[in-house]
């Protein structure tokens, strides 16, 4: 589980094979023009927020100007296929979420991409989890009393998310399978609409982005009864763990990470990886982070490709477990 791919290593291989020479003229000549991080969900979500603070400080590294394109749908499968298809000298990048590299490559018949051979991993850049939370209106105060009245009003309450393969909707999605319990997917194209419906009661419930639910739970208009990770967030310590509240080793959690096209030369590689670990070492991006609900993480391309090998073997067992293929 935890060696690297195959294609990847071949990639690595050759990229190794580079001159020193060469490799000097790619760090110093790079970038040559503006450099663009897509992200594959709307502007104001959390992994546009996310890119948009390695952008700035990256820009003030790199001295040429990076630029924060959204490009949503599909899971992120639209951007990641983008990135996919462009030309591999470092000047687009892919701000991914797992769900569109570890996770839709069993959930749809068939993707325009290849996560594992056509993109190579820079940085695992953050990790979060997501926040469940209810209508004030609703009586549960648990995860226990929530699942008390779905079983007791069957096929009643309703969830939504934002895309197939996203932790929102896989959270809700093994919530059902552990509970036993029936709750209908709403989709919607962003997850704004959902904290909408959820505060207006028109939703029941929602596995939403931590920092996005979190203010509004502590205006009271929200009630948060359990957090996605196997630990509390710091953003809101006293919400349990879904795992604390009977659902032993549920960990449906979303990461972020900044990815380039397969054959990007391996100097270009570290010198991104760099870039990023520089940026998330800075205490003003850590705090706004941390604000969010979400975990700097910094990882080598080493260590970044070694949880997509873990992860993707694991998603596919869940997603046929639980009959999700679309």
């Amino acid at each position: 589980m935890k060696c690297l791919n195959g294609q990847l290593s071949k990639v690595l291989a050759v990229s190794l094979t580079l001159s020193s020479t060469h490799a000097t003229v790619a760090q110093t000549a790079y970038p040559e023009t503006s450099v663009k991080i897509i992200v594959g969900f709307p502007a104001g979500t959390p992994p546009d927020a996310v890119a948009r603070l390695l952008a700035e400080k990256m820009q003030a590294s790199l001295g040429k100007p990076v630029l924060v394109e959204s490009v949503p749908g599909a899971g992120g499968n639209i951007a990641a296929d983008r990135v996919a298809k462009s030309k591999p000298d470092g000047h687009t990048l892919l701000l991914a979420g797992n769900a569109s590299i570890v996770v839709n490559s069993s959930l749809y018949d068939k993707l325009p991409y290849d996560p594992m051979k056509d993109l190579l991993p820079i940085s695992q850049v953050a990790t979060a989890p997501n926040m469940l939370v209810v209508n004030p209106q609703n009586s549960a105060g648990s995860v226990a009393e929530l699942v008390a009245f779905a079983k007791a009003n069957p096929d009643e309450l309703t969830y939504g998310h934002a895309g197939a393969g996203i932790s929102q909707h896989l959270g809700a999605e093994v919530f059902k399978h552990m509970a036993g319990i029936k709750v209908r997917p709403v989709a919607y194209t962003g997850s704004s609409g959902i904290l909408t419906d959820v505060l207006m009661n028109r939703v029941n419930i929602c596995f939403c982005s931590t920092g996005a639910a979190l203010p509004h739970v502590k205006e009271g208009k929200l009630k948060a009864l359990a957090v996605t990770s196997l630990k509390r967030t710091a953003a809101a310590p006293e919400v349990p763990t879904m795992d604390e509240s009977g659902f032993k080793g549920f960990d449906v959690t979303v990461w972020y990470g900044l990815m380039a096209p397969a054959s990007t030369p391996l100097p270009l590689i570290e010198r991104l990886n760099q870039e990023v670990r520089s940026a998330l070492a800075e205490s003003d991006v850590r705090a706004k982070l941390e604000a969010l609900g979400i975990v700097p993480i910094g990882s080598s391309p080493r260590e970044f490709s070694a949880v997509i090998q873990t992860e993707t073997p694991y998603w596919k067992a869940v997603v046929t477990e639980l009959g999700l293929r679309r």
